[in-house]
């Protein structure tokens, strides 16, 4: 929300008004210079004023990032579901993920993308029913296994990171450097 110059002003004048009369009231309530008052009660105006405006932008800023994320998602949306592949699950996040780090534990997997054990272990069951990756014993700890990519999964990961890298182009065609 964009404030006019003019419209500032007046929100000024009116704060500058009560804070003449609040000053005056403390003054004569605490029998002290209404100057003194009139600094402190100025200065912790502009910085309020200050604070409300950051505090303005960030959250403005914040609803253009999910916006932009929600429409990235639903330009990708229909590409991976023609993949089979179920999007709100975080299965393309998954793939994406072994196919540049490769084999890694779940834990080490839900971490990096994002998502909590349960979810991860769930959308691992139905990835592997869905012949996309494989469970394989970790030699390093034998109470965890690693999760890899079968041909089948490399494939579609594949697919999935041209998705992704075709996305990023249309959202970064209109940026400049």
């Amino acid at each position: 929300m964009k404030i006019s110059m003019k419209c500032e002003q007046s929100i000024c004048e009116r704060l500058l008004i009560r804070q003449f009369a609040f000053r005056e009231s403390v003054s004569k309530q605490l029998k002290i210079d209404s100057k003194l008052v009139h600094t402190d009660i100025c200065a912790a105006g502009v910085a309020n004023i200050y604070r409300k405006e950051e505090s303005m932008k960030k959250e403005q800023i914040r609803n253009e990032l999910f916006k932009i994320e929600v429409l990235r998602q639903r330009l990708m949306r229909p590409q991976f579901i023609a993949l089979g592949l179920t999007v709100g699950q975080g299965q393309p996040r998954i793939l994406k993920e072994l196919l540049f780090e490769g084999s890694m534990t779940q834990k080490k997997l839900a971490d990096a993308c994002l998502l909590d054990v349960t979810t991860m272990s769930r959308t691992l069951d139905r990835m592997e029913q869905a012949g996309l990756l494989v469970r394989e014993s970790n030699p390093d700890c034998r109470r965890s296994w690693l999760i890899a990519l079968t041909e089948k999964g490399m494939d579609i990961a594949k697919k999935v990171q041209q998705i992704f890298e075709e996305t990023d182009k249309i959202y970064c065609s209109n940026l400049s450097e």
